[in-house]
């Protein structure tokens, strides 16, 4: 996976799959709400809202930073991910949907909701960095036409 450029994986310059590991803990966006509170414009109650968690902010910052640009590629079509993530306990809930919202705004992918394939595989190991190793490959074309507006 790491190291490969799109000829050695496809054999031409058309890439249609990569691959990359990123250290860190893959945080649980089903657990990464806070609630955050406002003052009421008009003197009542504060007003209650849902905010992003920092640890949800922080990864996002490291995935971004530690994605190769080898990897950047903005692949169109229907894709398959597999991963395989290690944590350092089995405290955490293995939750890996941030990684897809990320390898769309990154530019890995066009569009997350074309992955039709999710393959996550949840290892322990305290002794090794917390890390996921992440492999995309496109699996056929995409299936609707882009609009004017390029969704």
């Amino acid at each position: 996976m790491g190291g490969n450029t799109p000829e050695t994986l496809t054999g031409h310059s058309e890439a249609t799959e990569t691959g990359f590991t990123i250290y860190g803990v893959v945080p649980s966006l089903k657990n990464s709400r806070d609630i955050g509170r406002r003052p009421d414009p008009d003197g009542g109650k504060p007003q209650l809202f849902p905010t992003r968690n920092p640890e949800i902010i922080r990864y996002m910052s490291d995935f971004a930073a530690q994605l190769p640009r080898r990897c950047r590629l903005g692949l169109e079509g229907v894709f398959v991910v597999h991963m395989r993530v290690w944590y350092p306990n089995w405290r955490r809930d293995m939750d890996v949907e941030i990684v897809y919202d990320l390898l769309q705004s990154c530019g890995v992918i066009e569009n997350d909701r074309f992955i039709v394939g999710k393959h996550a595989w949840k290892y322990v190991d305290p002794k090794q960095p917390p890390r996921a190793i992440i492999h995309v490959q496109k699996v056929g074309p995409r299936p609707i036409k882009k609009s004017k507006s390029g969704r």
